[in-house]
């Protein structure tokens, strides 16, 4: 049975860090990704403490633009979803965007959130591997509720589909609101989505998802949650600078800068205002990093980002900042105008997806995506290849029937990143994403018509 989409709509991580690389060259150990204050952050949610009313009784939709339609930037994720599209979805891609969105649907825990250590115990029959650290929950959780909300998703939609393994019946907007309740009941007085530790990158994929969902539903109860999120990310920035794990450390990194400046985006097409020195600063430092023929440094320049000794020195390297650095000037810009776009897309052009031995790097696969299909016309032999190569590394090697509570997903243990920590709730995330990116970010970030 497939999915019934919602009523008007046809529906970490960059250098994998094992230790964390300082600008002088030595490194610090990881600090804990559960900090001191975890436990405190923890009875919030259980107190709902930051809450400003709830999600059943103060979701309210202000007008027809904001909540998606008319000529908003949200009102493309109906009208460029339609298969046949140049260079755009597929029947073959949309079945497996549906089929992540079942797995993830059925690995939600009670709370709302997608747990990284524990998802299996919503698993029916044999155990799904690729357990995750817990300390990456905020940013799962984030990244599983954008995979909804790209597919048309919101807190007020009344579609429902039929779970292929389970038999049970899944309302998709109660798992986005669900989600999003458990985001806002961990949302502290300063504005972080997040404990301290590897904060950055869970809070910036939090703050993007609460962004994304104020301005797709228009729900007001969002609001005041958005700003406050959109507020302490620019607090946490270093000034003149970017973003590392730790607000304000002094370290800058661009994959911590990637996702911060999609939460920018997202924010500004839901009405709110990203203050233009902040973007600046962000355009300054990738100047830094950027050499003149197009690759884009993780710390500096010439710098691909660390790996994890023992378990992934030998996996190949991608130009994954590269993917992400075109991306960030495409969306400062307003279209690929810098001259650092068109030999960074050569860049990737050369590196396309392939699921291959130590090779499998499902972050690059995203960012180079996004980069391309920004970057390129639709239509163009670099972005038909591209794209060619991208589903054909990505589609086939997700679980399908037969494969038990395990249909939908995407196994974590080829994949460097998802090897390290962030495992199959990461995996099957960030695959529907990239299988999304035909019409989730043109009409997210209202770069391409």
């Amino acid at each position: 049975e497939g999915v019934v989409e919602p009523a008007g709509m046809t529906d970490p991580w960059a250098g994998g860090d094992g230790e964390q690389s300082r600008a002088d060259g030595e490194t610090a150990p990881r600090i804990p990704l559960r900090a001191a204050e975890a436990p405190a952050f923890e009875t919030r949610r259980r107190e709902g403490l930051f809450r400003e009313g709830t999600l059943d009784s103060r979701e309210r939709v202000l007008n027809t633009s904001a909540a998606g339609g008319g000529d908003s930037p949200w009102a493309a994720r109906q009208r460029e979803r339609a298969i046949g599209l140049p260079g755009g979805p597929t029947t073959q891609t949309e079945t497996a965007v549906a089929g992540g969105l079942r797995w993830l649907a059925r690995h939600q825990a009670a709370d709302g959130r997608w747990a990284a250590a524990d998802f299996d115990r919503c698993c029916t029959g044999a155990l799904c591997s690729g357990h995750g650290d817990p300390g990456n929950d905020v940013g799962l959780t984030s990244l599983a509720l954008l995979a909804f909300l790209g597919a048309g998703y919101t807190p007020r939609s009344a579609a429902t589909w039929t779970d292929p393994v389970t038999g049970r019946r899944v309302r998709p907007g109660e798992v986005v609101r669900n989600g999003l309740r458990w985001l806002l009941d961990g949302q502290d007085r300063e504005g972080f989505f997040a404990p301290r530790g590897l904060q950055i990158y869970n809070h910036s994929l939090a703050t993007m998802a609460v962004c994304e969902a104020r301005g797709l539903s228009g729900a007001t109860l969002f609001e005041a949650p958005a700003r406050r999120g959109l507020e302490a990310l620019v607090q946490a920035q270093n000034p003149y600078k970017a973003w590392r794990y730790f607000d304000r450390c002094g370290d800058n990194d661009t994959s911590n800068t990637g996702f911060a400046m999609m939460a920018f985006h997202s924010a500004s097409l839901s009405g709110l205002h990203v203050p233009q020195s902040s973007l600046d600063w962000v355009r300054g430092y990738l100047d830094e990093v950027t050499d003149p023929y197009g690759p884009v440094g993780y710390m500096r320049r010439g710098d691909a980002g660390a790996v994890q000794y023992r378990r992934t020195e030998d996996w190949k390297l991608h130009r994954s900042m590269t993917g992400v650095g075109v991306m960030c000037r495409v969306f400062l810009d307003g279209g690929p105008k810098h001259g650092s776009v068109a030999p960074g897309v050569a860049l990737l052009a050369a590196d396309p997806p392939a699921w291959a031995p130590q090779a499998v790097d499902s972050y690059y696969w995203y960012y180079g995506t996004l980069a391309m299909f920004l970057a390129t016309d639709p239509e163009s032999g670099t972005w038909r290849r591209w794209n060619e190569a991208m589903v054909a590394a990505v589609v086939p090697h997700q679980r399908g029937r037969g494969d038990g509570c395990r249909e939908g997903s995407w196994d974590p243990e080829p994949d460097r990143i998802a090897m390290e920590g962030a495992g199959r709730v990461y995996m099957t995330a960030i695959n529907v994403l990239t299988l999304q990116v035909y019409y989730r970010y043109p009409r997210a970030f209202g770069v391409r018509k």
